[in-house]
């Protein structure tokens, strides 16, 4: 998966490039209108997948919509800049408001893979990516993106090996997911409950007013 740009002037030339190097899927961020994710779409072409990157309030309120679009395989839900759109104080409050939700219920319904935002180690984080991925199992998520916090803002590969098992992490991860797939309905809402909990309580600390 390669993340372009947003659409510009220069969109249709970065595609090509992009395609002719032998990407898999282009990712669309920071757009807002379905007719910028048709104009991307009709610039790939069908030459390869494309998921459209959802972190506006303006593409979570046309969501709907842009599932209908042809040559949209996928999509992702990007919570920082979501939250920041939404002028939120967490990145993961869009789960308790519901909006994460109701954003999984249309990509379902239209039979769009999804996933969301980014994960952190397995243990670590102010919310732990333990809970998350819970999250992501009763949702219906199937992918995510390692956060920089995971490899520690490391910018080349042979920092991240000399730092942490990379694969070791990430088949922690699988590992969870597994165990969370596996798990009643019971578990998975009362880890929901317990990640929503987590959440409000976070969003609370950072609302408080410096002493």
């Amino acid at each position: 998966m390669v993340r372009l740009n947003p659409l510009h002037e220069g969109s249709q030339q970065e595609i090509d490039l992009t395609v002719e190097s032998g990407a898999d899927i282009i990712m669309l961020p920071m757009f807002r209108t379905t007719s910028e994710a048709c104009q991307f779409a009709d610039m790939i072409a069908g030459r390869c997948r494309l998921c459209l990157l959802v972190e506006t309030r303006a593409a979570m309120q046309v969501i709907g919509e842009l599932v209908s679009i042809p040559g949209v395989d996928e999509f992702h839900i990007g919570l920082n800049d979501l939250s920041l759109d939404l002028r939120l104080n967490f990145m993961f409050e869009p789960f308790p408001l519901g909006l994460v939700d109701a954003m999984a219920t249309e990509l379902t319904k239209a039979g769009k893979p999804f996933g969301i935002g980014g994960l952190a180690r397995a243990d670590e984080g102010l919310l732990p990516a333990r809970l998350l991925i819970g999250e992501h199992v009763r949702l219906g998520s199937s992918a995510a993106i390692l956060s920089r916090t995971f490899h520690r803002q490391h910018d080349n590969v042979e920092a991240i090996r000399a730092e942490m098992d990379f694969a070791a992490e990430v088949a922690l991860l699988r590992e969870i997911e597994r165990d969370w797939q596996q798990a009643s309905s019971d578990a998975i809402e009362k880890n929901r409950i317990e990640a929503w909990q987590r959440i409000a309580d976070i969003r609370a600390r950072r609302s408080l007013p410096n002493n």
